[in-house]
């Protein structure tokens, strides 16, 4: 029996590190997709004819 939720234990660790480093991560990418759109943002000013593109690419973050 001690075995089995020493197992249990483990799995739910797992589960939830795993959970965890998954938020972070992809919490990470999308501020850094965040942060590029708006320096690509900052570009279409400087170059117009870019703004269709960065439109396109800014509408997935």
């Amino acid at each position: 029996m001690k075995t089995l939720i020493k197992t249990v234990a483990i799995i739910t660790i797992s589960v939830l590190a795993g959970m965890f480093i998954w938020d972070t991560l992809k919490d990470g990418w999308h501020k850094e997709m965040e942060r590029q759109c708006i320096e690509a943002q900052d570009m279409c000013k400087k170059y117009p004819g870019a703004c269709k593109d960065v439109k396109m690419y800014c509408e997935g973050v």
